[in-house]
């Protein structure tokens, strides 16, 4: 009936080696020597490496602004495999194995001006083939005024992890910056002397 604590299993072998339950008990906190699973994977998804994507961008960020207001900008995510998976492995931690699988679920990307767009790991896994300049991109944005931005993306992964007794899933999120320069269509008005 608790909703706090843990339940700690107290495990012994019979004389054929089997394990044998001798006491079930609940504890408000863990008792010294009891590894708890959770964490263990939890600690265990730095030896996944995981990476912040590294932001595709058409048309590509200059130093010179080079994005036009009301024209669509593409984004996409590159870094391979450390920043886009899948990854799967299997750690050994406080003598317990944990196996992982690492998933990129979805990117946000800040685009500086108070908007946000969400991709999924469909939208952003490979450059978009079809970059139309009308409409709105699956995944982009369109800028409504010129000036300096800093774009950020934040990598969401779901993490599965195994353990021996237990199993469960953990979020894990990553960020990334690029500056971005965006500018106004130039209009050079001429007079026609014909005319």
């Amino acid at each position: 009936g608790n909703t706090t604590g843990m339940i700690v299993e107290c495990v012994g072998v019979d004389h054929e080696g089997d394990p044998v339950t001798i006491v079930t008990h609940w504890a408000a906190t863990a008792p010294a020597g009891v590894v708890d699973e959770g964490e263990v994977a939890r600690r265990a998804i730095a030896q996944l490496q995981l990476a912040p994507i590294t932001i595709g961008m058409a048309p590509p960020p200059l130093e010179e602004p080079n994005v036009l207001i009301h024209v669509p900008a593409y984004f996409w995510a590159e870094g391979g495999a450390q920043a886009i998976g899948p990854l799967d492995s299997t750690v050994t931690q406080d003598g317990m194995t944990v196996s992982l699988q690492a998933s990129l679920t979805s990117v946000e990307f800040d685009t500086g001006d108070g908007a946000t767009t969400v991709c999924d790991r469909s939208a952003v896994e490979s450059k978009p083939k079809n970059m139309s300049l009308d409409g709105e991109p699956e995944c982009g944005h369109i800028w409504e005024h010129s000036g300096a931005y800093t774009v950020t993306a934040t990598s969401t992964w779901s993490i599965a992890w195994q353990g021996p007794t237990q199993a469960g899933t953990l979020t894990h999120t990553l960020s990334e910056t690029i500056a971005v320069g965006v500018t106004d269509r130039p209009v050079n008005l001429t007079t026609n002397k014909d005319r």
